[in-house]
């Protein structure tokens, strides 16, 4: 009579469901948030003055082509707008020369530019491309504590998805990590 019977159920442990859950009430919230914002924003084209020239979706900030544009008056629009974008992007996010360009001319990154305003871009960047592996070697590394050097310099220079930084800046990259 003491032993347990068959029809009494050993409780459930719900733990394994709380991450999850969390997880998709944040992406519930965040996509309510955006609709939000989205239907908070005014609607620019009832005010549209067609003189002006409209730029891509995913444009530079306003400070930044301004700034631009002050610098390098005798610049086609399309170039000044790379320069801009590749400025912002370079301030905010770690990038190798090869993979800025694919991201100012890819079409699945919302710009398109042409090859010429890439060019226009990279040349008047200023950007420091060895500081830059450096900072993405960094990061991998952090992310990755276990990979040895010779993978990372061939995930920096070789792979298909890779930044394709120079021989030059993965081992100034690589020699600053030591």
């Amino acid at each position: 009579m003491n032993q347990p019977s068959d029809n009494l159920r050993q409780p459930k442990n719900y733990r394994q469901y709380i991450a999850p859950i969390i997880i998709l009430l944040l992406a519930i919230g965040a996509a309510i948030y955006g609709v939000l914002q989205t239907s908070a924003e005014p609607d620019e084209s009832s005010n549209h003055d067609s003189s002006q020239t409209e730029r891509p979706a995913k444009s530079a900030t306003a400070e930044s082509l301004n700034e631009v544009e002050r610098d390098f008056p005798d610049a086609d629009s399309s170039s000044q707008e790379a320069l801009a974008v590749a400025r912002d992007e370079l301030e905010t996010y770690v990038h190798s020369e090869h993979s800025l360009r694919l991201l100012l001319t890819a079409s699945e990154y919302g710009h398109e530019f042409d090859e010429s305003a890439a060019d226009f871009a990279l040349e008047h960047l200023n950007a420091n491309w060895e500081d830059e592996a450096y900072y993405y070697a960094e990061l991998v590394m952090q992310e990755y504590p276990d990979l040895q050097q010779a993978e990372l310099q061939k995930h920096m220079q070789h792979e298909p998805e890779g930044p394709k930084f120079s021989a030059e800046q993965t081992d100034f990259a690589l020699s600053k990590l030591d």
